[in-house]
């Protein structure tokens, strides 16, 4: 006879997963996971404990909750308790509004706009200014010219500087400034004032990269021999999966993801990637899909090795 325990103990080591990977992952002590796959409800807080942990238990597992939960009914014995009503008589009494009153309850309300208004304005007066860098779009940029424009837009009664020059605003609050830059990395440092509030400031830091057009061509003679093919990886869960991610022997991430989880990562030599639900995991490899045979699914999962500078998965 199936049972909720045996349900859960089958599903673990199914899994390959041990007491201590469960409870890394749903913070249940390990003792309360054995009880739970001996059917043994006993020792805990309440029946509501019960339930909250079988329901992590067999959501992290990859289970049908629902039915799990329907299951532990059926075996304890347990049944739905209907809403209970009440038949009593309920007395409506009219409500008369005067115009006092409506009056009265318009001016509360006007009230309580203003100050909610007052307050609003007062907490933006005290945070610091918008700064928003248009150009360059990102804060390391590598540029091929000797002159580059940053280019900015902040907000209105806002002083600003680029590493300390003081900037004027246009009529749209909009910034820019030419930079003659040196022979490779350029530190940008725009800061932004309000004028009555000194000391809230928002600043950003930017790295302009200047590689003339020649060193940059002679540079990828150089190292052309030597690169080494980086794989670009992405996984994706289109349902709550349990995942684990080792790149290089190192683990990136573990853990049950909700829908719509996403990562992204390189690898040098070795990736591995186990899964508790593979039909609600994606993994992709330079943005082609990577298969996954059955028997490997619920085992090694995907395991993409580098060899002779290619790329192989299993």
């Amino acid at each position: 006879m199936y049972t909720v325990g045996k349900i859960l103990q089958k599903m673990r080591k199914h899994l390959n997963l041990t007491y201590k990977d469960v409870t890394n992952a749903i913070h249940i002590k390990p003792e309360y996971l054995k009880k739970l796959e001996q059917n043994d409800f006993t020792g805990f807080k309440s029946t509501t404990f019960v339930k909250g942990f079988i329901r992590s238990y067999a959501s992290f597992l990859g289970l049908d909750v629902d039915k799990v939960m329907a299951l532990y009914r059926r075996q304890v014995g347990e049944e739905e308790e209907p809403i209970k009503t009440d038949n009593k008589p309920v007395s409506h009494r009219s409500i008369v509004l005067s115009p006092l009153h409506l009056a009265f309850v318009g001016l509360i309300i006007f009230f309580l706009v203003a100050v909610f208004y007052m307050f609003k304005l007062y907490v933006q007066a005290q945070q610091p200014p918008k700064l928003r860098i248009i150009a360059p779009k990102q804060e390391h940029q590598v540029v091929k010219t000797p002159e580059f424009e940053i280019k900015g837009v902040t907000e209105a009664r806002v002083l600003v500087k680029i590493n300390d020059k003081e900037i004027q605003l246009n009529p749209d609050n909009t910034f820019s400034l030419k930079l003659s830059l040196q022979k490779g990395e350029n530190i940008i440092t725009v800061e932004a004032y309000k004028i009555h509030l000194p000391d809230k400031k928002s600043v950003k830091h930017l790295v302009i990269e200047y590689k003339p057009e020649e060193d940059t061509k002679k540079k990828k003679k150089d190292v052309k021999k030597n690169t080494v093919p980086q794989g670009r990886f992405v996984v994706e869960t289109t349902g709550p999966a349990w995942l684990q991610i080792v790149v290089d022997n190192i683990q990136l991430d573990v853990g049950i993801k909700d829908k719509g989880y996403k990562k992204e990562f390189t690898a040098k030599k070795e990736v591995i990637i186990k899964s508790g639900v593979p039909s609600r995991t994606k993994v992709y490899l330079d943005g082609k899909p990577l298969e996954l045979s059955p028997q490997n699914a619920l085992k090694e999962g995907w395991r993409c090795v580098l060899e002779n500078d290619k790329w192989g998965c299993k």
